[in-house]
């Protein structure tokens, strides 16, 4: 008799831990790769809108690709500014749809990297406007928002500065120069990597710290756990936030009303990283660097089933993962051995 309430006290504690990964992926074979847009360089950064592809291909410039026809838009790794060319080494790449804005992060050398500022009225021949330089090296993310006073500015950003250990906050007027007006900051005590931010908080993947979570509005420091692994990206989605975790692989914490996390499902490999993550609707899509793409079904987020992976193998060693922001069921896959994959799933 005391084994077995042994056993089931044992069963129990288990039970008590995160829901780990047991079943294989539901519908196997289900992503497919239906294109390829070609890359000369280490693509490592990706943005979508309607039927335009954008790509940071690192040493090898930016491209815009046609989703419907896969034809290029354009590429370049260079610009020019009063008559004089300019080197393009992108890390990071955004598009504001509203504004037609293309924004590039540039790797001028070890020591300066810019904020590329692009006018995309005519697609095929972006104009470029202006640059910022202010705590801008290494950034980790670059996310827009709308600007706090619309009637002042076109948009706002937020970015993730890790070597100064800064989120800064900054409001974009694409007719002024400079264009970037930094408005606050927030000191963080540990070098962030990636963030979400919602309309009220700012939520901070920390490496070996785990996650915190900011109030836009005081910057006061609302909640912070750890996470077994190194945090690199961080995703908010209806009371439960979703980790890329490196060694410890994906992980997805639910937030009471205290904002206290509970570990409710994770998920790990015995080799690779998982090191970005993506959300769409019920989706989410890993980069799992060299084991490939994974994606889950998370519409019960307590419940998350494993839907399809695609090993390096097929896509080669993978850097970053999009969802498609106007197809349904469409996953862009950057690779550093394939270039840049269109996965239908």
């Amino acid at each position: 008799m005391k084994k077995v309430l042994y056993l089931l006290f044992a069963f129990s504690i288990l039970l008590a831990g995160c829901a780990k990964a047991s079943d294989p992926f539901q519908d196997e074979h289900r992503m497919k790769v239906v294109h390829t847009y070609t890359t000369v360089g280490n693509p490592l950064d990706m943005d979508s809108h309607g039927n335009m592809l954008f790509i940071a291909d690192d040493f090898g410039g930016y491209h815009i690709y046609n989703t419907n026809t896969g034809a290029s838009i354009k590429s370049a790794n260079y610009f020019t500014y009063a008559g004089v060319p300019s080197p393009l080494q992108v890390k990071l790449i955004r598009y504001n749809h509203f504004t037609k804005c293309m924004i590039l992060l540039n790797r001028i050398n070890s020591s300066n990297w810019q904020m590329e500022f692009f006018s995309l009225n005519n697609p095929t021949n972006p104009a470029w406007l202006d640059m910022s330089s202010g705590d801008t090296v290494d950034l980790q993310s670059i996310v827009i928002k709308p600007s706090a006073d619309t009637s002042l500015y076109d948009f706002a950003i937020y970015r993730s500065n890790k070597p100064n250990n800064k989120i800064k906050y900054s409001e974009i007027k694409l007719s002024n120069r400079p264009v970037q007006r930094d408005v606050k900051e927030i000191i963080t005590a540990y070098p962030p990597e990636k963030i979400d931010v919602d309309d009220q908080y700012i939520y901070t993947a920390y490496g070996q710290l785990g996650i915190t979570i900011y109030n836009i509005t005081t910057k006061a420091e609302v909640a912070s756990f750890d996470t077994p692994g190194y945090a690199t990206d961080v995703k908010h989605k209806d009371g439960y936030i979703y980790v890329a975790d490196r060694q410890a692989g994906f992980r997805v914490y639910k937030l009471d009303s205290s904002m206290n996390a509970e570990c409710v499902y994770d998920y790990s490999t015995t080799s690779g990283y998982a090191e970005n993550i993506k959300i769409k609707g019920n989706y989410a899509a890993l980069s799992w660097n060299s084991r490939g793409v994974f994606l889950f079904d998370i519409s019960n987020p307590e419940k998350i089933k494993l839907v399809d992976t695609l090993p390096s193998s097929e896509v080669g060693y993978v850097n970053n993962v999009l969802f498609s922001d106007s197809e349904n069921n469409v996953l862009y896959v950057a690779s550093r051995d394939k270039g840049v994959l269109k996965i239908e799933y």
